[in-house]
C-alpha cells in the first residue's frame, strides 16, 4: 500500500474518478461527500494526504474545513490538495501558498493529479523508508 488518501468531494462522478485512479496506483482511499464535523474523526483515519473540494454543497465548506484542519495541532501536519472548479480570491490563493497547498482546478488531467499525489506521498515515504547509513 502506497498510503492513505481521504477525499472530500460532493460530486459523485469526481469522487469515483479519484477512487478508481488512485486505487489503481496502490493507494488506500476513503471517500466522503461532506466535511468532518469532528476533527478527531480525521485523526483516527490518519491520512497521508487529503484532497478537499473547496465548494461542498454549494458553499465554501471545504475552504472553512481547511482552516479548521490547519488550526487543530493534531491535524495541522496533514498534506492537502485543494480541488475546485471555481476561482479562488487572491486572499485565498495567498493562504494556500502560505500553507504550501496546491490547487487542482477542475477539469484536471490525471497526470497532474498523479504528480501532486506523488509529490506529497511517494517522495516523502521513500525518504522515510530509506535505510539509515551504517556507522
Amino acid at each position: 500500500m502506497n498510503g492513505r488518501i481521504v477525499i472530500l468531494e460532493d460530486d459523485e462522478d469526481i469522487r469515483e474518478l479519484f477512487s478508481v485512479f488512485l486505487q489503481e496506483l496502490g493507494f488506500e482511499i476513503h471517500l466522503f461527500s461532506q466535511v468532518f464535523e469532528n476533527l478527531t474523526d480525521v485523526e483516527r483515519l490518519a491520512p497521508d494526504l487529503m484532497i478537499v473540494d473547496v465548494y461542498i454543497g454549494g458553499t465554501q465548506e471545504g475552504w472553512e474545513f481547511v482552516h479548521r484542519l490547519k488550526a487543530h495541532p493534531p491535524t495541522a501536519h496533514i498534506p492537502l490538495i485543494l480541488c475546485t472548479a471555481g476561482k479562488l480570491t487572491s486572499e485565498q490563493e495567498a493562504t494556500t501558498e502560505s500553507y504550501g497547498i496546491p490547487i487542482l482546478y477542475k477539469p484536471f488531467e490525471l497526470d497532474e493529479l498523479h504528480l501532486l499525489v506523488h509529490r506529497f506521498i511517494v517522495s516523502s515515504s521513500r525518504v522515510a523508508e530509506r535505510p539509515l547509513p551504517m556507522e
